[in-house]
C-alpha cells in the first residue's frame, strides 16, 4: 500500500500492445518537490509510463492517481494539472512561438496577458534572444525541443513530466535545463524525468528508478 501522503501513485500497472507486455506491474510513487528518475535504454517502457500517467493510454489493470484523481476516470481533470514534454513532440508547424505558445495557454484558460507573461519569463530563462521569430518549421532541432517545453510549463503546471528533456540539445543549453528542473523542485512542484543517461539522472534525482523491459 502506497502511503497517503504522495500525490503521484502508479500502483501494478500493466500495458500490453499485441503480444508484448511494455509494462508489467509497476508501482511507485511521488511527492512534491521530489524529483523521480525512470532511468533505462530506450524501448524499456519509459514513454509508455508516462502516457499512462498522462491519462493518454488506459492500462490493462493496475491504477494510477494524479492529486488523488484516477487517470482514467478523471482524465480531464488530469491533463489540466500535467506539463508534459513527450520525447517525439508534434508542432504546429505554421504557427510562430508565440502563437503557439497562445494556443496552448487559451486551452488551460489562462489569460492573455499571463501567458505573456510566461512567454516573456520562460523565454529569458531558456535563452532563446530573438531566435523564435521564425514558424516552428523552420525551427532547428534544439529550437524546437526549447519550443516544447515552453508548451509543457506555459501554464505553470503543479505536475510535470519530461521525456528525455535534454536529448537536442547542446551542453549549454541541457545545462540550463538541468538547472530548470531543480528549480522546478525548489517550488515543490511534482516531477518524472525519463532519461537514458545515467550522469543526467544522478544530477537531477532524489530516486532513481531503473526501467527494464517494462
Amino acid at each position: 500500500m502506497i502511503p497517503k501522503e504522495f500525490i503521484v501513485e502508479a500502483l501494478n500497472l500493466v500495458k500490453t500492445f499485441g503480444d508484448k507486455r511494455a509494462i508489467d506491474g509497476i508501482s511507485f510513487s511521488v511527492n512534491k518537490g521530489e524529483v523521480l528518475v525512470l532511468l533505462g535504454p530506450n524501448g524499456a517502457g519509459k514513454t509508455t509510463i508516462v502516457r499512462l500517467l498522462s491519462s493518454l493510454f488506459i492500462p490493462d489493470s493496475g491504477s494510477a492517481t494524479i492529486f488523488g484523481l484516477d487517470t482514467v476516470q478523471d482524465s480531464l481533470k488530469v491533463r489540466a494539472l500535467l506539463g508534459v514534454l513527450t520525447e517525439l513532440p508534434g508542432l504546429y508547424q505554421r504557427l510562430n512561438l508565440e502563437e503557439y505558445l497562445e494556443f496552448f495557454g487559451r486551452l488551460y484558460g489562462i489569460p492573455d496577458n499571463l501567458i505573456q507573461q510566461r512567454f516573456k519569463a520562460l523565454s529569458s530563462v531558456f535563452r532563446l534572444g530573438s531566435d523564435y521569430s521564425g514558424s516552428l518549421e523552420s525551427f532547428s532541432k534544439g529550437m524546437r525541443q526549447k519550443a516544447s517545453l515552453l508548451r509543457a510549463l506555459i501554464h505553470d503546471p503543479p505536475v510535470v513530466f519530461l521525456d528525455e528533456p535534454t536529448s537536442a540539445l547542446d551542453p549549454s543549453s541541457a545545462k540550463i535545463v538541468r538547472d530548470y528542473i531543480l528549480k522546478l523542485k525548489e517550488e515543490k512542484k511534482i516531477i518524472i524525468v525519463c532519461t537514458h543517461n545515467l550522469t543526467e539522472a544522478e544530477y537531477l534525482a532524489d530516486r532513481i528508478a531503473i526501467i527494464r523491459k517494462g
